[in-house]
């Protein structure tokens, strides 16, 4: 079962940054499927996504916050010190109809945790 329609994964693989990467020829789809049995039905056992967010730190394109949205969870911010990379998350999350959902922070990891210790 696909989770990405064909012609989504064709706008985003044509995206700027995805597309003069090494990653240009990239299955959009195999990817979001890795995040999502590796990664996201692990969470799922444990949590209701519908409830849960999820932080994305060092996300480059997107792929495990994208895999988590789709499989229906409540949010998810993406961090990474990538400007280009990030851009192109957000416009992969555009594309798929999961901006409502998306943080996107552009920063080096290390500087989140001082920022958000106190909101704990």
């Amino acid at each position: 079962m696909r989770s990405v329609r064909s012609q989504h994964a064709g706008r985003i693989r044509a995206l700027p940054h995805l597309a003069g990467s090494i990653y240009r020829d990239i299955d959009i789809d195999g990817a979001i499927d890795f995040m999502t049995r590796r990664y996201v039905v692990p969470i799922e056992q444990r949590l209701d996504l519908s409830e849960a967010s999820l932080a994305d730190g060092a996300a480059g394109y997107g792929w495990l916050a994208i895999a988590f949205l789709l499989r229906g969870g409540r949010e998810a911010t993406l961090i990474d010190a990538d400007t280009e990379r990030l851009a192109n998350a957000r416009e992969t999350c555009r594309i798929l109809g999961l901006t409502a959902r998306c943080c996107l922070v552009h920063r080096i990891l290390q500087g989140t945790r001082t920022e958000y210790a106190s909101v704990a």
